[in-house]
């Protein structure tokens, strides 16, 4: 896909994440957003940014090249205590894990990681680019990744230490506050397993909910769809306004009836959707997401209707999700109402009016107004 066919589809979205990174050069940075903004002014776009990890090299004539000098001198890498080696959550992306306790040293000008990091992404990716709503912060993690000797004491620490666990959330928590310092008015996202702790609490107008459908270890998968459902709520309620929660399914194949059900799941409440094919950069396109379903016309439901489906109505619409790992339900929707018109799936969105649907087990339905 070109440069233009990928600005393109970020536009048909209504928020978008793009992995600017400071080689790029802001004036193309700039360049960059102005093409999507042209294309759709309302969308919400975010400049992705990790702090946990970062890669081990760099060239002389790369722009974060000092960086990493610096780094090694201050002591900002996670290593094993044993043999000095930088340690690595994965090695896909020839990424190591980074030390943002205060246990390491500052440099000379008082900073730490945390700090030095937002400095650098201020200055050579997002700071002063017009257009830039959001900084998505990737691995927002309660705990460190790997063991390391993250005390510095020549001993390794284990992730689910709690003294390191939350040091390490505080220096995630400084990047927060160093981020706001220098870019005034920027709003915040992270992929975090959860935001109930102190040091992320309310701290954030965004976060991401990664693939909580559709995978082995997905908590749709893993401890049903109430106890995700909960998480939904919980991250709307543990994030600042506007509270942009993306809700997201993750399939081995752009299948559509995987994405109904995460699209109606998110839909009975306030967030965003996303629907990510495994192994691919660029989302697929859906006819759901063009429905013209209008905005909420009820707030989300705390409970199934009498026949176990869960159900939200909307101005010009209604959204339905049967989260039964067995059973089949039905439910009388009322007059007035017709499925999508749509080409991927054309025996669902069949254009034709129905009053009671029927919902397969792990299923999910839009319906429109005639």
């Amino acid at each position: 896909m070109s440069h233009r066919q990928d600005r393109a589809l970020i536009a048909r979205f209504q928020l978008g994440v793009v992995s600017f990174y400071a080689g790029m050069g802001k004036s193309r940075i700039q360049d960059y957003v102005d093409d999507i903004k042209s294309r759709n002014p309302a969308i919400k776009l975010g400049s992705y940014a990790v702090l946990s990890e970062y890669r081990g090299l760099a060239l002389p004539g790369d722009a974060d090249y000092t960086m990493l000098n610096d780094m090694e001198a201050n002591g900002w890498w996670a290593r094993d205590a044993a043999t000095g080696n930088k340690v690595q959550w994965t090695q896909q992306y020839g990424a190591y894990q980074t030390n943002i306790t205060a246990w390491t040293r500052t440099d000379a000008n008082g900073r730490r990681f945390p700090q030095y990091k937002a400095g650098f992404d201020t200055d050579h990716i997002f700071g002063g680019v017009r257009g830039i709503d959001y900084v998505y912060i990737d691995q927002v993690n309660d705990s460190p990744s790997v063991n390391a000797d993250y005390v510095m004491s020549g001993t390794n620490h284990h992730t689910s230490d709690p003294v390191v666990a939350a040091a390490h959330r505080q220096g995630q928590r400084d990047y927060f506050d160093a981020l706001r310092s220098l870019n005034p008015g920027i709003r915040l996202m992270a992929n975090a397993a959860s935001l109930s702790t102190p040091e992320y609490y309310r701290q954030l107008e965004g976060a991401f909910m990664e693939c909580q459908m559709g995978k082995d270890w997905s908590l749709e998968t893993v401890s049903g769809w109430d106890t995700m459902m909960a998480r939904y709520r919980n991250e709307m309620a543990q994030t600042r306004a506007p509270h942009d929660v993306i809700f997201q399914a993750c399939g081995p194949t752009a299948e559509p009836t995987l994405m109904r059900y995460g699209l109606a799941s998110a839909m009975l409440h306030d967030g965003f959707y996303a629907f990510s094919v495994i192994g691919q950069l660029s989302p697929p396109w859906f006819d759901e997401y063009s429905a013209q379903v209008g905005a909420p016309a009820q707030a989300p439901p705390v409970a199934a209707t009498e026949s176990g489906i869960w159900m939200r109505r909307y101005t010009n619409g209604v959204v339905l999700v049967n989260p039964s790992k067995t059973t089949a339900l039905s439910i009388d929707i009322g007059a007035g109402y017709r499925h999508l018109t749509g080409t991927q799936d054309p025996v669902v969105n069949n254009g034709q009016p129905e009053r009671v649907i029927t919902l397969q087990p792990r299923t999910g339905m839009l319906m429109v107004k005639e």
